[in-house]
């Protein structure tokens, strides 16, 4: 630069230098080259690319709305469609889904048909983020005219959750049985799996359920035999089948695998407190049911004293369950003082009249 000041190839020259900066990672240093750019030349002869570098650094230095910021800026004077489909991508780090609503609104003014799969699948995950259903379905459904790349899967899954949230029962098991015949074990065959078992295990169709969580366990079932599994996800997996097989009553199997699920604690270094109590909250129910009323009580007692997570409801239902296996194991007193603590502790009607008759059906005794 000092020795030919006026060269041609100077623009060129400093682009390349802040780029290898850039790929070496000293991002100040690629920014004060950026800077010398700019400062010199002014108009640049090719600034949507000096841009794009600039914002790469940004992004790389986490400084989201700075970059954010020179996007809106190069945008209000310049209408290349690559800086609209930049700022977008930046705002997906900010998590602000106002403005990428107002910036695929000026995308879709600009842009041309190859574009508009682009514009209207973010514009759908804006209004997705802000509950605005309706809407996210009509955009998502433009969106699959012309999807980006490898987005057609998660449209389609989020179309199904859109018809969950507005409670459109028969068109989403119409969408997922056509969704679930695509793939049956990819992450967003979990989600729909979990949604459709869940949904109907609320509305007491246990029946119903079944099929939806038969799947499931053979899905983890498949995963927790992989070698390249992590511990924790494997010990959340194995877990989950336990709670899977006391969802379809089969308690005998959901014990084996939450026995198992203690033994694979040891492989994991952090939260095996949390763990422990997941365990023997799902086992404890388990050996409740199978009659197993001694060992149903050392676990139950554990999650009662130590478990802070679990809600009113939880709770409610957990001491039910522990005076129950006393009054099988003929301890009368035991049973009763639970009774006693749960009419101090739980004060609406229908409980307190619950609470009332089990007093009442023990003294009878």
């Amino acid at each position: 630069q000092k020795l030919h000041p006026g060269s041609q190839f100077l623009e060129e020259g400093l682009y390349l230098q802040a780029q290898a900066f850039f790929e070496l990672k000293q991002y100040n240093s690629g920014l004060e080259i950026l800077n010398e750019l700019q400062n010199t030349f002014g108009q640049l002869k090719k600034p949507v690319r000096a841009v794009h570098l600039r914002v790469q650094i940004l992004v790389a230095m986490q400084r989201y709305e700075q970059a954010d910021d020179v996007l809106q800026r190069m945008i209000e004077e310049n209408s290349d469609f690559s800086l609209i489909k930049l700022r977008v991508e930046v705002l997906k780090y900010i998590k602000d889904p106002r403005r990428i609503l107002s910036v695929t609104g000026v995308g879709l003014e600009l842009s041309t048909n190859k574009d508009q799969g682009f514009l209207y699948f973010h514009r759908a995950n804006a209004l997705f983020d802000t509950k605005k259903y309706e809407e996210a379905n009509t955009y998502y459904t433009l969106a699959l005219k012309n999807p980006p790349k490898d987005t057609r899967r998660v449209i389609n899954y989020r179309i199904l959750k859109i018809q969950y949230e507005l409670g459109r029962i028969p068109e989403l098991l119409q969408g997922a049985d056509l969704f679930l015949k695509v793939s049956r074990d990819d992450f967003y065959s979990y989600e729909i799996l979990h949604m459709l078992s869940n949904y109907f295990l609320e509305k007491k169709q246990r029946e119903k359920a079944f099929s939806y969580l038969k799947q499931l366990v053979a899905n983890y079932k498949k995963s927790v035999r992989k070698v390249e599994l992590a511990p924790e996800k494997r010990l959340e997996q194995i877990v989950l089948i336990g709670q899977l097989y006391n969802e379809l009553t089969n308690y005998e199997l959901a014990e084996r695998w939450l026995n198992q699920a203690l033994k694979s604690m040891e492989t994991v270094e952090e939260g095996r407190k949390k763990w422990q109590l997941h365990i023997f909250k799902e086992k404890g129910f388990a050996l409740y049911k199978l009659g197993k009323h001694r060992q149903a009580l050392a676990a139950s007692l554990k999650v009662l004293y130590l478990d802070r997570s679990l809600s009113n409801q939880q709770r409610y239902d957990l001491n039910l369950r522990i005076a129950s296996s006393y009054v099988q194991l003929k301890r009368t007193k035991e049973a009763r003082s639970i009774y006693l603590k749960m009419q101090k502790k739980f004060k609406d009607t229908v409980r307190q009249k619950e609470i009332e008759k089990l007093l009442r059906s023990l003294m009878n005794q």
